[in-house]
């Protein structure tokens, strides 16, 4: 029998019939069911960093100047190929599209914009695909500015890696490491160029 999409063997539930409405033992084989799940959660990347520029300039250097401090030979998909992307570039606006343009000129969609407010938040469905897996879903990225003592504190973090699928985990561990290099040194010494 099938209970709210749930398969239900009556003779091995704990509540007995017909003395209980069937929602109870309903009930009863949801949580059976749920005891026997794991419930798998990658923990979110969290990452601040500090830069010596205004909250206005971190945010346009963010999203609309990517391509230019991105380490397009290392972190891209074209890189995963053998050649470095020529350009990342962001469609500033809900449901815009963050896109590779690779070493051939091919577009690979790293996801889209969700929301933003200028010069104060962003958030991203985002995912860099490796060769072989171009279908997988996208994580939650957000990148919050605020103004701090000489310069503006950016907030970033990565989370819903579960989205991803089956590459959600080594996802997680590649950006964890990547966002090292990418967020914390090629973005960081971007905003310091700018406030120069």
């Amino acid at each position: 029998m099938r209970i709210d999409g749930y398969a239900v063997d009556l003779a091995s539930l704990s509540c007995p019939l017909p003395s209980k409405a069937i929602a109870a033992c309903a009930e009863e084989a949801a949580k059976q069911n749920l005891e026997r799940q794991e419930v798998f959660m990658i923990p979110p990347i969290e990452k601040t960093i500090t830069v010596p520029c205004s909250p206005e300039q971190a945010f346009d250097i963010f999203l609309t100047g990517m391509g230019s401090w991105w380490p397009l030979d290392k972190f891209t998909y074209s890189a995963m190929k053998g050649a470095p992307a020529k350009d990342v570039r962001i469609d500033p606006r809900p449901g815009g599209g963050i896109t590779e343009i690779g070493a051939d000129g091919a577009e690979t969609s790293w996801g889209h914009v969700v929301d933003y407010a200028p010069h104060s938040h962003m958030e991203l469905r985002f995912h860099i695909p490796a060769p072989g897996h171009e279908d997988g879903g996208q994580s939650l990225l957000r990148i919050a500015f605020a103004p701090v003592d000489g310069g503006t504190r950016v907030d970033l973090r990565q989370s819903d890696f579960e989205a991803i699928g089956e590459m959600g985990e080594p996802s997680s561990k590649g950006y964890s490491q990547g966002w090292v290099a990418i967020f914390e040194g090629a973005y960081a010494n971007a905003c310091a160029a700018a406030a120069k």
